[in-house]
């Protein structure tokens, strides 16, 4: 009995406590998954000017849209913000980054 606990606590050590990940072909996740944000570049005139931001992760054959999910950080605050749903608004003139983040993907 105790041979027949310890057998089934190891299965379930093995598959249900330790992911696994099961890829075909390069076995490389990154170059299957490719997250891309639109527009690439924003052009914003004045300073109450805004744009909302769509980011797409693609991966073995399908397009998700993600942008509710991703999160995003403006590199240069004093003159880009940028909210969580990805819609940026000019705070002054310059040139500003936006880092969008996604299941261990970036994009700016």
């Amino acid at each position: 009995m105790f041979q027949r606990q310890m057998w089934l606590l190891e299965i379930f050590a093995r598959f249900v406590l330790c992911p696994v990940l099961v890829l075909g072909g390069t076995g490389n996740l990154r170059a299957e998954v490719k997250l891309t944000a639109y527009p690439p570049t924003v052009r914003l005139v004045g300073k109450s000017a805004y744009q909302q931001l769509l980011v797409t992760s693609q991966g073995q054959g399908q397009k998700t849209d993600v942008t509710q999910q991703a999160r995003f950080r403006s590199l240069h605050p004093k003159i880009v913000q940028v909210a969580a749903g990805g819609i940026v608004q000019s705070q002054s003139d310059g040139r500003g980054t936006i880092l969008i983040e996604f299941a261990d993907q970036q994009v700016k």
